[in-house]
């Protein structure tokens, strides 16, 4: 819970310091959010859900290209895209398009790897980070043995990008400004653990309601590598 509690402190600072754009940008990010998670129990699915749904990571997307410039730009902006994508192809039809809304996650867990590993500066101090990220793929990787075949190849795969783009994130945050570095690593551990929710209700037991467990995990995760990432680049 401490750890989604940082995106809290994240969008306190900036509502403090951030400058008139940040502002607006992450408060629509937080507004459009919040209400898709207060609609989602009682009213899920709606008409144009997957429109609410796609307003966060959208205004990030257009608040990335507004700011910066260069790789930075493109490989960030890139994978905001495609997890755009994915959210609105998870919200239309999760059973239907689940392997298409992966395949987006996918694409932008390969963004963001290119984006992190651009500027390599391995440290001491990442090997903690490398070391868990292993042992818990491993150990996920193991319980999902079982799953339906047609699916293990692409769910294996999806699972060894977002460890290597965690593991990305901590060599990327070696070396830089602490706090855009701690925001950058925690915010794709966040990654990772919406996804494993994801994958559990999916392949492993049933979750009630199991978005409204994903879905923070993943909003904080994105604000945190968006700010981190702007702190620290």
């Amino acid at each position: 819970m401490n750890l989604v509690n940082c995106s809290f402190s994240t969008y306190s600072e900036i509502m403090s310091n951030g400058n008139r754009l940040d502002r607006v940008v992450f408060t629509l990010y937080a507004v459009f959010a919040l209400i898709f998670l207060i609609l989602y129990i009682p009213l899920h699915p709606y008409a144009f859900s997957f429109l609410v749904k796609a307003v966060p990571v959208g205004s990030f997307l257009v608040f990335i290209l507004i700011v910066k410039r260069g790789s930075v730009r493109f490989y960030l902006s890139l994978g905001l895209l495609f997890s755009l994508a994915g959210d609105i192809f998870l919200d239309l039809d999760r059973t239907r398009f689940f392997i298409p809304g992966l395949g987006c996650f996918l694409l932008a867990h390969i963004s963001y790897t290119i984006l992190f590993f651009q500027d390599l500066r391995f440290r001491k101090e990442s090997v903690p980070v490398i070391a868990a990220v292993i042992v818990y793929a491993l150990v996920f990787a193991y319980l999902l043995r079982n799953m339906d075949p047609d699916r293990i190849v692409p769910v294996m795969a999806y699972l060894a990008v977002i460890s290597l783009m965690t593991i990305s994130a901590a060599i990327y945050s070696a070396g830089r400004s602490w706090r855009g570095a701690k925001l950058v690593v925690i915010g794709a551990c966040l990654f990772m653990l919406s996804d494993t929710v994801i994958a559990m209700n999916q392949f492993l037991m049933v979750i009630p309601y199991s978005l409204m467990f994903s879905l923070p995990l993943y909003w904080s995760a994105q604000v945190l590598i968006v700010r981190g990432i702007q702190i620290s680049d």
